[in-house]
């Protein structure tokens, strides 16, 4: 799924690839509520699914979030290659 995301400046210039919070953690090597806790915290950048409490995670600011943290992107890249 293809998505307009925000950058730094908040104006959408950046096309993302958004994932669920469930294939987001087994790519990251951390469980859902991780993960739901990134975006709670607005580490990585998501969205809401309208009607529910499903949200989809920026692949983008998830990669760079686990570069910041030193954590391997190894699954990450392989599916969603940068």
């Amino acid at each position: 799924m293809t998505k307009k995301t925000k950058d730094t400046d908040d104006e959408f210039t950046k096309t993302d690839n958004f994932i669920t919070t469930g294939e987001a953690a087994r790519l990251c090597g951390v469980g859902i509520h991780t993960i739901v806790g990134w975006c709670i915290t607005e580490l990585v950048k998501f969205y809401s699914i309208p009607g529910s409490t499903h949200r989809r995670v920026s692949v983008h600011s998830l990669r760079s979030l686990l570069r910041k943290s030193k954590m391997p992107t190894d699954l990450l890249d392989k599916e969603y290659p940068a």
